[in-house]
This record gives C-alpha cells, sequence and structure tokens, in this order.
C-alpha cells in the first residue's frame, strides 16, 4: 500500500512539473524533458546521499581521533597537528591543482605529457650490462665486412672502446632518466700513487671529454651514430 501511494504521489508531482509542456508541443519534446526531469531526480538524490556519507565520516573521523585529556599539551598533539596541518597543505594543493588543470586544459596536457615521458625515461634507463651487450653486437657486425668495405670511422671507435673495456677504464653514471658512459685513466684496482692521488682525479669542468656514449630511452644514442653505414668505406672510392 505504501508502494502504491509513493507511486501516485510521484505520478502527481510528475504530472505537476510537466504541465508546461503538453503533447501538442511534441511528443519528442515531452519524452526529452521527462528524461531529464527523471535523471536529475535520481543524479541529485545519489548526490545528496554522498553528502551525508561524507558529513558522516567527517563527524565519525573527529570523534574517534580525538586525543584523550590526559595526552592534549603534549609531543602526541603537536604530532598530531602537525601531520593534520601538513594533510591539510596537501589537500588545499591538490584541489588548487585539479581546478587549475579544469580552467587550463592545454597547459595540463604538456604537464602531463612531460611527466609521463620523464618516467618512461627512468623506467627505460639502460644499465651498464645493456652498454656490453650492444658494444659487443656493433662488433660483430663489424666483423661480418670485410676490411676493404668497412668502415675506418665505425671500425676505430669500437676497437678503441673494446680496448677501453677489456682494461677496466670504462664506467657507467646514472643522472636517473639518462645515463652517460665515461673513460677513466686507470682501472679501480689499481694502486699506483697516479690513480689514488684525489688532486689528480678527473675534473668537473673536463668531465664532458671523457664521455664516450649517452643513454636514453634504452638505447646507447653513439653507439648508433656510429654505426651508421658502418659497411660503406669512402677511402675505397677515393683509391679507385
Amino acid at each position: 500500500m505504501l508502494h502504491q501511494s509513493a507511486a501516485k504521489l510521484w505520478q502527481v508531482g510528475l504530472r505537476h512539473n510537466f504541465s508546461n509542456f503538453s503533447k501538442s508541443k511534441g511528443s519528442k519534446n515531452y519524452e526529452q524533458y521527462k528524461l531529464n526531469y527523471i535523471i536529475s531526480k535520481y543524479v541529485g538524490g545519489l548526490k545528496g546521499r554522498f553528502q551525508d556519507s561524507i558529513s558522516r565520516l567527517k563527524v565519525y573521523r573527529e570523534e574517534k581521533l580525538r586525543l584523550p585529556q590526559k595526552l592534549k599539551g603534549g609531543r602526541v598533539e603537536k604530532w598530531a597537528g602537525f601531520w593534520k596541518s601538513l594533510g591539510e597543505d596537501y589537500r588545499t594543493v591538490a584541489f588548487e591543482t585539479w581546478e587549475e588543470s579544469k580552467a587550463k586544459p592545454k597547459k595540463t596536457v604538456l604537464v602531463l605529457s612531460a611527466l609521463g615521458m620523464l618516467v618512461y625515461a627512468i623506467q627505460t634507463n639502460p644499465d651498464e650490462t645493456s652498454f656490453q651487450n650492444s658494444l659487443i653486437l656493433c662488433r660483430n657486425e663489424l666483423s661480418l665486412v670485410s676490411d676493404s668495405t668497412r668502415n675506418p670511422r665505425s671500425d676505430g671507435h669500437m676497437q678503441y672502446l673494446l680496448n677501453c673495456y677489456n682494461q677496466g677504464l670504462l664506467h657507467r653514471a646514472s643522472c636517473g632518466p639518462f645515463s652517460v658512459i665515461w673513460v677513466d685513466d686507470y682501472h679501480p684496482d689499481c694502486s699506483l700513487y697516479d690513480a689514488r692521488c684525489s688532486y689528480l682525479k678527473p675534473r668537473y669542468l673536463t668531465f664532458y671529454e671523457r664521455i664516450v656514449d649517452v643513454g636514453i630511452f634504452g638505447t646507447w644514442w653513439n653507439l648508433r651514430k656510429m654505426m651508421i653505414d658502418y659497411d660503406v668505406n669512402p677511402e675505397e672510392w677515393n683509391k679507385q
């Protein structure tokens, strides 16, 4: 009975709200208004229930997280106040960031794209093993080409890197999203005075001269550059 009475009252209210839209104006407008009315009522009810749930959750949190009287004024209250204020600051920053992102969608897309590229670069940052495998692979490809057609620039660079690798002079330095391979003067286990003296260590101002490769996005780019036209010998045409 209660269900039937509520249904009748809802139908009466629905007809009252649709009184401005007679069917003479077109059934399509009438049905569209009817659908919009039902959706607004349903969404409004969900929004109200959600707000009530949030309010009850806040009250429950304040009651449960309230400090006992004996702990007030001490370190525990100060510690709790610090984290509470910190959480409110982060919440404010997150809300302002969300509002600004909606106001400036193009800037948001650019920032998110840059952050995505940065995360991808960090995830694909090549390690020292990757460089060793790439160096061996490039050397094997060069060995399949005859001396007459082998590019001397590519061959000389690979020979230099292999000699440094065999002597233990190649080192990798990770910079977060990318890595660099640089050449040292001595092996790490060398105990000569020149190798241990701090005044004879590589200088920061001239460190760029020791870099032989840069790796980013899972690729060692100088190796890739040196392998371009590795099977073409320009001097072969000059001799002819």
